[in-house]
């Protein structure tokens, strides 16, 4: 998981309250589970930034190849 969240962008800072969490056990489980889900939410944000950053790029690069 801190692997995927680092690939993700997600700040240090959120890593270690994860991984603080996580050593606390059971009692952290909603905690988690809550942090999981907005990270989710986040990366899912990035992703569509970057699709429409793709697709502007790509139209403009078949602007220029046509000129």
């Amino acid at each position: 998981m801190i692997q995927c969240m680092r690939m993700a962008y997600i700040p240090i800072q959120s890593i270690k309250e994860y991984v603080s969490l996580l050593i606390r056990g059971g009692e952290t489980l909603e905690q988690r589970f809550v942090m999981v889900q907005n990270h989710l939410k986040d990366i899912k944000n990035q992703m569509t930034n970057l699709q429409n950053a793709l697709d502007l790029t790509q139209k403009k690069l078949s602007f220029y190849e046509k000129l």
